[in-house]
């Protein structure tokens, strides 16, 4: 089973809170959204190194969030994440990876997914 995290958008619904940091870094009980979605999928059974993430808007506060943290997790740039949309940010997370005939995972960087729901999916596909 393999993950896609997208964390590449500057949503303006979120500002203040991502003005100076993407949408994914943003902090719920002092835990970033992204460490909450990548310990949710971790705890599924992921591996570390079956994650990527896609980021764009803050680009190097997420590399550097994921070197300190999350060294196995992949990292894919969408350098035009302001006038492209989901579809060319999955495009660009395909080119460098391989997904064969694993199931596939794919979830915004800005949100926080129960941890049961995860695990329950994983579950229904073994």
């Amino acid at each position: 089973m393999k993950a896609i995290i997208l964390a590449d958008t500057d949503r303006r619904e979120l500002r203040p809170l991502n003005s100076r940091k993407p949408g994914a870094l943003i902090k719920i009980n002092g835990i970033p959204l992204l460490e909450h979605q990548i310990r949710n999928y971790l705890k599924a059974g992921v591996a570390e190194a079956s994650l990527t993430v896609v980021s764009g808007y803050h680009h190097n506060a997420v590399k550097r969030f994921l070197r300190g943290a999350h060294r196995a997790t992949r990292l894919v740039k969408n350098a035009d994440y302001r006038s492209n949309n989901v579809a060319r940010s999955l495009h660009l997370a395909f080119q460098t990876a391989e997904f064969d005939n694993e199931g596939l995972f794919v979830s915004s960087g800005e949100r926080i997914y129960d941890g049961c729901l995860i695990e329950e999916l994983m579950r229904s596909h073994t």
